[in-house]
C-alpha cells in the first residue's frame, strides 16, 4: 500500500465523539510526502489502529499528529482531552532462521584446513624460488641445480 502526496487514512472524531478504528493488512506499507494514518479524537477517546504487514517504510508512530507543514508521515491514535487510543503493528516478516541450512562444523574446518595447507605449500614454493633466483643472479647456483 502506497500513501503519497498528503494522503490520509482517517477515522477521526470532533466534539465528544470517539476516534474510529482502522485495520490495515498489506504486504508492505509505504508513506511518503506528508501522508498520515489517523484515528484521533478531540474530547472523546482516541481510536485504535491495527496494522499487519511485513514492513513499514516512511511512516512513524507519534503521540500526536504533527502540523501539516512538518512534512512527516504519521501514525496517530490520540485524543486532545481524553484517553489516547492504541496503535498495534504486527510484523509478519520472514523468520531469518527459517531458510538457513546448518553446515557441519567438521566440513567447514576441513575446507579451511585444506586452504591453509595449500597456502603453506605455495609459500614454500615461493621461498624456494626466491632462493634459487638469488643464487642465479649472484652466480652461485650451478647449472644442474633445480628449482624445488
Amino acid at each position: 500500500m502506497l500513501l503519497r502526496d498528503n494522503s490520509q487514512i482517517t477515522a477521526t472524531a470532533q466534539g465528544n465523539g470517539n476516534g474510529g478504528n482502522i485495520n490495515i493488512n498489506a504486504p508492505i506499507l509505504v508513506g511518503l510526502e506528508n501522508s498520515d494514518i489517523i484515528a484521533n479524537a478531540v474530547k472523546g477517546k482516541g481510536g485504535n489502529i491495527t496494522i499487519t504487514t511485513q514492513g513499514i517504510i516512511g511512516l512513524e508512530f507519534r503521540n500526536t499528529l504533527t502540523p501539516r507543514v512538518d512534512f512527516t508521515n504519521d501514525i496517530t491514535a490520540s485524543s486532545k482531552f481524553s484517553v489516547n487510543g492504541t496503535v498495534q503493528i504486527n510484523n509478519i516478516g520472514v523468520d531469518p532462521n527459517s531458510g538457513l541450512v546448518e553446515l557441519p562444523a567438521l566440513g567447514l574446518i576441513s575446507v579451511i584446513s585444506l586452504h591453509i595447507e595449500k597456502m603453506a605449500q605455495l609459500q614454500h614454493k615461493y621461498q624456494n624460488f626466491q632462493k634459487f633466483l638469488c643464487k642465479r643472479l649472484l652466480g652461485i647456483a650451478t647449472p644442474k641445480e633445480k628449482l624445488s
